[in-house]
């Protein structure tokens, strides 16, 4: 287990989360020994602060998971931005916030090819595997998105394909928060 730095441990008395940077294998590690630490606490009431440019569909997931199933009660707020995978996180919270002039983004998944090998390329099969779980990485968000916003599949798409950040007003329109603060 990661030891919390004494900031993220005072914040966490305080029964804060602060979700900043990068959605990767660390922040997952970070979220579940804060619920660990909280189910220790008899799930208590927490808040999640959220200031994210998003990343990784799958620490995204499992963290969306490990909130979702959280049985505290959870208010998640953005503060600033939380764009892509970090939006995303935000619909695992029972109440969800943005302040005034945050913005959000949601956008279809991004195939990286930084950490493809090279042979990969010319491996069709290999490739389309790849592409076969990005599709159904796709399809998890889709269907967190359209739970929790209420829209249709195809408003959700017609949305990510904008690919542009939402003022606060136009997430509250969109479903995407409960409440501007």
């Amino acid at each position: 287990m990661r030891i919390l730095s004494s900031l993220q441990r005072g914040l966490l008395e305080k029964r804060i989360i602060d979700l900043r940077d990068d959605v990767d294998d660390r922040m997952f590690e970070y979220v579940r020994e804060c619920m660990a630490l909280l189910s220790l606490k008899n799930n208590p009431p927490i808040h999640i602060k959220i200031t994210s440019d998003g990343g990784s569909v799958t620490s995204c997931l499992f963290i969306h998971d490990l909130f979702r199933l959280y049985p505290g009660q959870k208010t998640g707020t953005v503060i600033g931005f939380a764009r892509s995978t970090a939006a995303v996180i935000l619909q695992a919270c029972d109440k969800r916030q943005a302040a005034q002039n945050s913005l959000l983004l949601i956008h279809s998944v991004m195939i990286s090819m930084s950490r493809v090998p090279l042979d990969e390329f010319n491996d069709t099969k290999e490739f389309g595997k790849r592409l076969k779980n990005s599709r159904a990485d796709q399809e998890r968000l889709y269907l967190i998105l359209e739970r929790r916003s209420g829209k249709s599949r195809s408003d959700i798409v017609a949305l990510c394909k904008e690919d542009r950040d939402l003022s606060a007003e136009e997430a509250l329109a969109f479903g995407l928060i409960d409440e501007i603060i």
